[in-house]
């Protein structure tokens, strides 16, 4: 196998630190900053992690947002984002639908320590609010995962209810970190660290358990525990004083 193999922590770092040099030629006088990120700066890395680098610059052209490239070296996949400190605050560590997944975000840095640290050192102002504010707006794609499951489980769907039943649960994840307002620090871990969160609805870690097992055709009790689980996710949101369906269809 030439496009996979393993590399160490240590490698990793000597990959990255041999980037610098073509990372700053490349952005000249316009480069800020760089930092590893990802699993590497948390010193979590497996065996066959890819290496992840910010590039930070002081702006981007033609209204981008960020810019990417990802490349495999040596069985390695290298991918390089290059985007300006606000709009890594704002995509990454501020309050959106990824911050879930993006919040814990933690970069080690290359050049610039100063900088690194600062944006490392960010917290969101009224996280709490914003973070139910995220888990209304993703109230319509729960319920729509939600009903694909309860369909397959009506119809007896043993092969389609793995993959429906995947789709709600990552929604449901997402879920509970918006209610705890904490993000994940690694996707590896979600499962893990979902069960750790202060608060999870009823029925919620018997579903967990019931996914990890793979025990797909348990129809009956999967109806039972998503419905539990969504009727107080729904519950708890309308008692925000969220509006999470209409009386009638307008534009």
């Amino acid at each position: 196998m030439m496009t996979i193999k393993r590399h160490s922590h240590e490698e990793r770092i000597k990959v990255a630190e041999a980037l610098l040099p073509k990372i700053k030629e490349r952005f000249g006088e316009s480069l800020v900053a760089i930092a590893v990120r990802g699993s590497t700066a948390k010193k979590t890395d497996g065996p066959y992690s890819d290496l992840e680098l910010f590039a930070f610059i002081t702006s981007m052209t033609n209204g981008e947002r960020y810019g990417k490239l990802r490349k495999i070296v040596d069985g390695l996949l290298i991918e390089i984002i290059w985007v300006t400190p606000e709009n890594y605050i704002r995509e990454v560590k501020e309050i959106s639908r990824a911050w879930f997944g993006s919040g814990a975000d933690y970069l080690f840095p290359l050049y610039n320590k100063e900088k690194i640290d600062e944006l490392n050192a960010f917290v969101p102002i009224d996280a709490e609010k914003k973070c139910l504010d995220q888990a209304a707006a993703l109230w319509d794609h729960v319920q729509e995962a939600a009903t694909k499951v309860l369909n397959a489980s009506e119809a007896k769907n043993s092969s389609g209810m793995p993959l429906v039943m995947g789709d709600l649960f990552s929604n449901l994840l997402k879920m509970v970190s918006f209610f705890n307002a904490k993000p994940y620090t690694t996707f590896a871990q979600l499962i893990v660290e979902s069960k750790q969160m202060s608060y999870r609805p009823e029925g919620f870690d018997e579903l967990t358990n019931l996914v990890v097992d793979g025990k797909y055709t348990e129809f009956v009790n999967i109806s039972t525990l998503v419905l539990s689980v969504m009727t107080e996710f729904e519950e708890r949101l309308l008692g925000h004083g969220y509006t999470l369906q209409h009386s009638s269809f307008e534009f």
